[in-house]
């Protein structure tokens, strides 16, 4: 951890080295997509979290596709980095952009996917982000299994500091899944995917329901006026990447996406999977998926909770082990006999 400390630090003096040193050329009045832009906005677009194309090297093929576009492992500078590309088109479409990266560049926190900055002087535009290195949550726990479901809850802990962080800044993520948790070199859990994230603040009018119906609130997906994603849907969808990763498979498994939209829009909910076997962790689930939005589970003590049944998990796996432990031992004293 010291190392990745020192590794930002430097990181963020090489930031501060090229804002002083940056030379003020101009872009053309309109780039490749077909973007124009105005003389006062040539100006604002070097903002803090800009980083200059010619810095960013990218892979030759993409090795993921995201909801906004094209993902690329490259490099900035002398880091192994990711590189999340976005399709720019139009005015709206590049103060889009513009916003997410001044959501993301505020987004600073260990259980977060660390951000070192965007790309808007060359086409497509890109985030780029810190390697993680340790893939997805659920590939993770899947190489990882001899540690027990300890470690799914401890992993579920880190995820839910991560949201509770973005929720105090009021940025809703909205987009919430376990292969948006990422995990880094470290073995630390960090949210991910602001491709599809907005601030509460800053957000007005219709927002279109995008994403996985599986893991969204029921009042966002509902035909008639869905609401826009906010803290108690970003709450729901944390419950339903708490069923995918105990269960190790989707919530709702093979249904399809139009049946599970049926029973979520009519209050139906899942079938307890044979993998809660505590009553407790089930009803843990339902309140956080509570149909009446208002009825959720307040983050902060889903947190104590998740850490309980971390605990909890913890001493059983001690108990079994000096339980086998015990077992063995008579065997092997008989043998020596």
């Amino acid at each position: 951890m010291i190392a990745r400390s020192n590794n930002r630090s430097n990181i963020v003096r090489i930031i501060t080295a090229h804002e002083i040193e940056r030379p003020s050329t101009s872009v053309d009045s309109a780039d490749s997509s077909g973007v124009a832009r105005s003389p006062s906005q040539k100006s604002a677009v070097k903002q803090d979290w800009f980083l200059p194309s010619r810095e960013i090297r990218k892979d030759k093929e993409p090795f993921s596709f995201g909801s906004f576009g094209k993902v690329y492992r490259g490099w900035w500078l002398s880091s192994r980095v990711v590189i999340k590309c976005v399709a720019v088109e139009t005015e709206s479409q590049r103060c889009a952009f513009q916003r997410e990266a001044r959501i993301w560049q505020k987004a600073r926190h260990p259980n977060i996917v660390p951000f070192f900055g965007a790309c808007d002087d060359s086409t497509p535009y890109s985030f780029v982000c810190e390697e993680a290195t340790n893939g997805n949550l659920m590939n993770y726990l899947f190489r990882e299994q001899k540690h027990g479901r300890s470690l799914v809850w401890r992993k579920l802990v880190e995820a839910a500091l991560g949201l509770h962080f973005l929720h105090e800044r009021h940025i809703v993520h909205s987009d919430l899944k376990c292969n948006q948790i990422l995990v880094s070199k470290d073995g630390v859990a960090m949210l991910t995917d602001f491709g599809l994230s907005f601030n509460s603040e800053e957000s007005s009018g219709e927002e279109e329901v995008v994403g996985a119906i599986r893991w969204k609130a029921p009042e966002c997906i509902r035909k008639s006026k869905p609401s826009k994603p906010n803290f108690q849907s970003d709450v729901y969808s944390f419950g339903m990447c708490v069923v995918e990763a105990v269960t190790g498979a989707v919530p709702w498994g093979p249904l399809p996406d139009p049946v599970v939209k049926f029973h979520v829009t009519r209050e139906k909910f899942l079938v307890r999977p044979p993998a809660f076997k505590s009553d407790a962790q089930w009803e843990f689930v339902k309140a956080m998926c509570a149909f009446d939005p208002s009825k959720r589970l307040e983050l902060v003590d889903a947190i104590s909770q998740l850490r309980k049944f971390a605990e909890d998990e913890a001493v059983e796996e001690r108990v079994r082990a000096f339980s086998g432990e015990a077992k063995l031992e008579p065997d092997v004293v008989e043998g020596t006999e």
